[in-house]
């Protein structure tokens, strides 16, 4: 079959036949890729900059964000043939630690985890894929146009439930930094539980991204905003999650979902004095794919399919170049 790899003996993204996934077991499912999504995580492993192949091996099948369709079953596995599926990412650690035992691989004690189509495990850039079906998620046929979103709602989901426990008060405003497919989908998840929502992003007022946040009915802006009970940093940039950290307000939470490494100064002071939080999310457990596809399926359909650039299949190599796209989540079709 067809993949998609990163040859790490060579430093080389390529597309290549390799052996196909074998029949399921009895928990197991084979399913059809359709679709795979493109993403700043995906850019960075076509760099090499970050990632792993499995152990033993010297290439890695790319793609974490994907939508199937079932062709085969296990008899124990709960699915059907026909079923539309989106695979979790990240899998427990071998032995496992107390947080992966309880399902919750996404705070992993040891740091010993994969991740499907990151860390030490192979990804869904493929014609066919076969996972444990403790890992699927069954899609609703109503959201199926737009199920590729659910891995990044996904790790929306878990940023906004940590943040909301994590303020000590009833959070009123909300700052999203960053316009790409994370911050666009926090602002509107943040929109429909009655916040005041603001995205704040670099992009020209007629960018195609800044025009659809508008189309969302989000407020966009280039300029600093006032401070609010939430900010969400979801760029990748360092600069912006100084600016998270900044724009609190008294008992704010920041969350930082991206941003590299980077030297500045940071307002310890003004944390303590403040009753301010900063916090890190990554990954997501099983019931932030369930709150995903809830959320997805209350949104308007028209305003999330136009988040979505869907482009063919060989053309993932000019989509992981170095250029940001202007679309705000690039997907390509592997059935075609």
């Amino acid at each position: 079959m067809r993949a998609l790899v990163l040859d790490y003996s060579l430093s080389k993204l390529a597309e290549r036949e390799v052996m196909a996934p074998p029949d399921p077991l009895e928990h197991e499912v084979r399913f059809r890729v359709l679709e795979a999504g493109i993403c700043g995580t995906d850019r960075a492993l076509s760099r090499f900059d970050i990632g792993y192949p499995p152990h033993g091996e010297s290439t890695l099948v790319l793609g974490h964000e994907a939508l199937g369709q079932v062709e085969q079953a296990g008899s124990a596995s709960g699915f059907t043939a026909g079923d539309c599926v989106v695979p979790m990412v990240r899998r427990p650690c071998p032995e496992p630690c107390p947080r992966c035992a309880r399902g919750r691989w996404d705070l992993c004690a040891t740091g010993q985890y994969t991740e499907r189509g990151i860390m030490g495990a192979h990804g869904y850039f493929a014609d066919v894929a076969v996972d444990d079906a403790r890992y699927l998620i069954r899609v609703p046929a109503a959201i199926r146009g737009v199920a590729v979103l659910v891995e990044p709602m996904s790790v929306v989901e878990k940023a906004i439930g940590a943040a909301l426990r994590a303020h000590e008060e009833e959070p009123r405003t909300a700052i999203v930094i960053g316009c790409g497919p994370i911050g666009l989908l926090a602002a509107l998840a943040l929109k429909a539980r009655n916040l005041n929502v603001i995205v704040t992003s670099l992009e020209e007022e007629t960018n195609p991204r800044a025009a659809v946040a508008r189309q969302a009915g989000l407020e966009y802006t280039r300029q600093s905003p006032p401070p609010a009970d939430l900010v969400f940093e979801a760029t990748g940039a360092p600069e912006a999650g100084f600016q998270a950290v900044r724009l609190l307000a008294p008992c704010g939470v920041a969350v930082i979902l991206g941003a590299m490494n980077g030297a500045g100064t940071f307002p310890f002071r003004d944390l303590i004095l403040g009753n301010r939080k900063v916090i890190g999310a990554v990954n997501a457990p099983r019931q932030s794919f369930e709150d995903a596809i809830r959320d997805l399926q209350r949104m308007d359909r028209r305003v999330l399919s136009s988040f979505i650039e869907r482009r063919p299949r060989g053309e993932v190599f000019a989509s992981l170049s170095a250029n940001p796209p202007q679309a705000v989540k690039l997907v390509h079709v592997l059935d075609a």
